[in-house]
């Protein structure tokens, strides 16, 4: 081999080591703005970020590395959710029979889209799908905000309308796909920030978006407006007396009993201001967050690699037992589902026989521990109601559906926009998959459309 050969190819390495190098770099420099949009919006509590920046290099101190991660793995299950959302909104939406639910359907799958682009947006964005899904997204919300407001004038969505949301939902699933394949790289024990990672192989999974024969519809809709959102209150809370720093370790002492270690790791100020502590509990590391009014466990996680089956009727009474040890009192399983090793239960409190959904408890378990309890929705929403009496009876409300139930409906009040709750009949129904439709017990308007995921994968999101 001659020595010009050979200096060319020693060339060609260096310089792939060098693009190598640069593609670190950016990758780092994303980890600072993930991490900062993330403290923005209270996603990581308590997470001090001390890097170390120069034109030629970047470290991370080793003690934050473990940190770092975590932020770039809740952006990603965040976005999850929101692509999540979309895709079972589009799918509430093709079974709509209402104009009024059509319009609030939309507007939600608009609200999706939102934060599915600004997720999306703080990974690597340079090759050609991650921005073709981008603008998809773009476009989506877009577009459902166009047909909202059409609703809203008193037209009705016409044919070319229904069309274009029919060819929207393949390019929905694809971005399911996508991240389904980010989420195989995390499963199989890849970290975001490895020689290789996660981060390295994102824009590989949105491959499908940059292929020439990708069917992507055209798109004809008004310019987007927005509306500031109101400020959640957590009317769970209110009056409950401020706990201190101190009073903080002693409601875990009691509720955790043989915890140790016990570290306040400071104050996080949001919608939901919480005390937040780490603290070794049964052998494992725990964290959790305690609501400052009242001293309410809010979150609460367990860290253990242990995994065990649980029957999902155990995993129900367990999750009740864990709940009413930290003080939430009548709760009862509501949903639950098993997906690689994890059961997830959701409790709700039910009064005069009504299951109270704005009270959602979400507990996640592995065999007989919970590793996960999150009250948020309870704290938001719990307090003393007067429930209304249904003004139809179920026979009358089953008459609005537009498909056959496969049981009676059974009341539940749900929240219905805003500060609004509504109390309806809630119908489990089977059209080309499993849907929960609600009709309102007062006027017998259809309200509310669940779909049922059957994707395990998507499924293990929610908590």
């Amino acid at each position: 081999m001659s020595n010009t050969k050979i200096e060319n190819e020693t060339k060609t390495r260096d310089n792939r080591k060098e693009m190598k190098k640069a593609r670190r770099h950016r990758t780092l420099r994303n980890v600072m703005l993930v991490a900062v949009h993330a403290l923005g919006v209270g996603a990581i509590v308590g997470l001090s970020v001390a890097l170390y920046f120069s034109q030629d290099k970047i470290e991370m101190q080793a003690k934050y590395q473990n940190q770092m991660e975590s932020v770039y793995a809740k952006a990603y299950y965040n976005l999850l959710d929101g692509v999540n959302d979309v895709d079972t909104t589009m799918a509430k939406l093709s079974v709509a029979n209402s104009e009024e639910k059509q319009e609030a359907l939309l507007y939600e799958i608009w609200c999706a889209s939102t934060l599915i682009e600004e997720y999306l947006a703080t990974f690597e964005n340079q090759d050609e799908g991650v921005r073709t899904a981008v603008k998809f997204v773009n476009q989506l919300g877009d577009y459902s905000l166009y047909l909202a407001g059409k609703l809203s004038r008193g037209e009705s969505l016409d044919d070319n309308d229904r069309e274009t949301l029919r060819k929207m939902r393949p390019m929905a699933d694809a971005l399911k796909e996508s991240l389904k394949k980010v989420g195989t790289d995390l499963d199989g024990g890849k970290l975001f920030l490895e020689e290789d990672g996660v981060l390295e192989s994102f824009a590989s999974a949105f491959s499908t978006f940059s292929e020439p024969d990708f069917n992507y519809p055209e798109m004809i809709y008004d310019g987007p407006f927005s509306d500031a959102l109101e400020t959640r209150v957590a009317k769970g809370l209110e009056g409950q007396k401020e706990i201190t720093e101190e009073e903080g370790a002693a409601i875990i002492s009691k509720f955790f009993d043989g915890a140790t270690e016990i570290n306040h790791i400071g104050r996080f100020e949001g919608h939901i201001p919480t005390e937040n502590y780490s603290f070794t509990y049964d052998g494992h590391p725990a964290y959790v967050q305690l609501s400052v009014l009242g001293g309410k466990v809010v979150n609460y996680t367990l860290s253990t690699t242990e995994e065990g089956d649980t029957e999902v009727s155990e995993a129900g009474q367990i999750a009740i037992d864990f709940a009413e040890k930290l003080g939430f009192q009548n709760m009862q399983v509501v949903w639950s589902a098993t997906a690689h090793g994890h059961t997830y239960v959701n409790l709700a409190p039910v009064v005069e026989g009504i299951i109270l959904y704005p009270d959602l408890v979400k507990v996640k378990i592995d065999g007989d521990k919970v590793v996960g309890f999150d009250s948020a929705h309870h704290a938001y929403n719990h307090r003393d109601r007067h429930l209304p009496k249904p003004a139809i009876g179920e026979d009358e409300a089953r008459k609005n559906l537009s498909v056959t139930p496969v049981r009676s409906g059974r009341l539940a009040l749900i929240p219905d926009g805003g500060e609004k709750e509504t109390l309806c009949y809630e119908y489990e129904c089977e059209a080309e998959g499993t849907y929960f439709i609600y009709i309102d017990a007062l006027t017998g308007a259809e309200t509310e459309i669940l779909y049922v995921i059957d994707d395990v994968d998507m499924g293990e999101s929610m908590m």
